[in-house]
């Protein structure tokens, strides 16, 4: 059975931006676009036209003005040519952090810590998860992941680091090191009712259909979507056997391209609409699915949240009235948008690679896979979300509206202790 719920006021419009794009980069304003012919390939503009960023009242919009024709430079691959690949240095720096015995073995590059260290970082990280951004000295490298932050809020919206060494260390290693590096960008915050800061993204074999089944969970290709959190940031343990790539598009192109051929559509998605909470609800709701737009303007920013899957799910809920006609191919285009050669583009993961990305500015996906046979060669991937402390302003009501209470932007746990 397919779910389709989403409802918004028919006669309500916002106003909604009108963006003036140049190929190539993401303005610090979040409104222009980084458009990509082809995956892997990137353009540069010999000339920036301005980025304008203008309300408009009802839905009568003219086309995009766009940038004069931009010179594609191939590169062979986008972790190469953009990625910051950890030094030996960096390695060291990050391994000796995750060592604060005075005993510890070390050796630089390699295992430096035995299970007691481990275990004595964990509870430290377990009761203050910023403990990493304020108390532990990664050198150069601090400095290294704060203008990495930075690109989140005020750059291309994403980032990439590459060179972690997921071969020779333990998981229980690996995720310690993935949570120091996250935790110098931001807070960790509950991915679930759980309470947990650490997602593992795995095919378990549950079924994407079920209500409660979230995607990361199975082997099934994700919708372009955003996560409930400002920054999300995964670490690849191993990739899989075929398949699976990580796949991103500007949500800001998106939305210029949705402007551009479809005017009579894009003030549907700044309406509201129902998404499943899959039960995990704040404590005392007793609503089982929240409304947001799937794009809104606020403090001169166009911003983007968008789970189709929840939003479909939500029909099975009484109060919840079906989608529009218009809404429903709105919400549709705006996946084929994002799935364009020109739009989107791919990350292959390897082993040790970590992605960082803007909830707000950009989509993320994920084709089917295939996974190994051996257990111990599946398809795992650990994830983060993360509270950025230079995160912009947003409406009461956009996403799940968790910003500003003790779950940080995250999912509350079934205590709110869990995240105080």
């Amino acid at each position: 059975m397919v779910f389709r719920s989403r409802r918004g006021s028919e006669n309500a419009r916002n106003t909604f931006p009108l963006a003036v794009a140049c190929n190539g980069t993401w303005s610090p304003t979040g409104v222009a676009p980084i458009t990509l012919r082809r995956p892997a390939t990137f353009a540069r503009c010999a000339t920036s036209l301005p980025t304008v960023l203008t309300g408009i009242p009802d839905a009568r919009l003219i086309s995009l003005s766009v940038s004069a024709p931009c010179q594609p430079r191939t590169a062979s691959s986008f972790p190469t040519e953009r990625a910051r690949i950890l030094t030996r240095d960096d390695i060291a720096v990050i391994a000796s952090a995750l060592a604060p015995t005075p005993g510890a073995s070390r050796r630089q590059g390699d295992e430096m810590t035995n299970e007691l260290d481990i275990l004595v970082l964990e509870r430290e990280l377990d009761r203050r998860p910023d403990l990493p951004a304020t108390e532990v000295d990664l050198a150069s490298l601090g400095d290294v992941l704060r203008d990495l932050g930075r690109e989140l809020e005020h750059g291309r919206g994403f980032f990439l680091i590459r060179g972690l060494p997921v071969d020779r260390w333990s998981e229980e290693r690996a995720t310690q090191a993935f949570r120091l590096l996250g935790s110098r960008l931001g807070r960790p915050v509950s991915q679930n009712a759980a309470g947990e800061l650490i997602g593992h993204v795995r095919d378990t074999g549950a079924d994407f259909a079920e209500p409660t089944v979230r995607g990361y969970a199975t082997n099934d290709r994700l919708y372009y979507h955003t996560d409930h959190s400002d920054s999300v940031g995964l670490l690849c343990l191993r990739p899989a056997r075929a398949g699976g790539p990580s796949t991103l598009a500007s949500a800001v192109t998106v939305h210029n391209e949705l402007v551009r051929r479809r005017p009579d559509l894009v003030a549907l998605l700044h309406e509201s609409y129902a998404f499943d909470y899959r039960g995990e609800q704040p404590p005392g709701s007793t609503i089982p699915y929240y409304e947001s737009p799937v794009y809104t303007t606020y403090g001169g920013r166009l911003s983007a949240y968008i789970s189709q899957p929840l939003i479909d799910k939500a029909q099975r809920f009484d109060g919840v009235q079906p989608l529009s006609a218009a809404a429903e191919e709105a919400l549709e285009l705006m996946q084929q948008i994002a799935a364009e050669d020109g739009v989107r583009l791919d990350m292959d993961f390897a082993p040790g690679d970590i992605q960082f990305l803007s909830n707000y500015s950009v989509l993320h996906s994920r084709t089917a896979f295939e996974d190994f046979p051996e257990p111990e060669r599946r398809r795992h991937l650990l994830r983060l979300w993360l509270r950025l402390p230079d995160s912009r302003a947003l409406p009461e009501r956009f996403g799940l509206g968790t910003r500003d209470t003790a779950a940080q932007g995250g999912i509350f746990p079934r205590t709110t202790a869990d995240v105080s």
